[in-house]
């Protein structure tokens, strides 16, 4: 699908933008032929992003959590496990505030020594949300379940028939759901 979209490129104004770790990119692959082909296009551009140093880590972490200094052993912590990617270390940082290891205490921010010696960083995104979406009850991880059949966008009635639930409790769901950022309210488009 991405090299046809690619092939549209030259004559189009799509603007394509794509990430990913080099270090998960298959050189014999489908998507590393593609940035071959591409490379020395006038309409494509490869930037390579650096991963942070523990002084910049500390600066990202310091700035999200809106601090006036981050705890140099949580930087060198998160730093540790995930090598300074910015993107990997805010899902970290999301993890062990869910966990309840970093505690955001009014002006103070309390780290649980113990839990953070005693906690393994998941070497992979999907571990974390996976880790993140267990905190909910069965009757949520189910909805969540029978949502992802549905794709971006779902029907209710397809919902309440796959799930078995009611009206009331599908939106006391999708409430909680959508309050912790879990799901996204899209907006409807004028045409539909």
């Amino acid at each position: 699908m991405i090299g046809k979209l690619v092939s549209l490129l030259p004559q189009s104004r799509i603007f394509l933008c794509g990430t990913l770790r080099e270090e998960e990119l298959d050189p014999e692959g489908q998507l590393q032929k593609i940035i071959n082909d591409l490379s020395g296009k006038s309409y494509f551009d490869s930037i390579k992003l650096s991963r942070l140093s523990s002084a910049g880590l500390g600066e990202l972490l310091t700035s999200k959590l809106n601090r006036a200094e981050t705890p140099p052993n949580l930087v060198t912590y998160i730093h540790k496990g995930t090598s300074g990617n910015p993107f990997f270390a805010l899902e970290v940082l999301k993890f062990l505030l869910e966990k309840g290891i970093i505690v955001l205490d009014g002006k103070k921010l309390k780290i649980d020594s113990e839990g953070l010696n005693s906690i393994l960083i998941p070497d992979r995104l999907e571990k974390i949300w996976m880790e993140n979406l267990e905190r909910y009850d069965e009757s949520i991880q189910n909805f969540l379940s029978v949502s992802a059949l549905a794709g971006r966008g779902f029907d209710l009635e397809i919902i309440k028939f796959l799930s078995g639930y009611s009206e009331n409790k599908i939106f006391e769901v999708l409430f909680l759901l959508l309050k912790d950022q879990v799901l996204i309210q899209s907006q409807k488009r004028k045409n539909e």
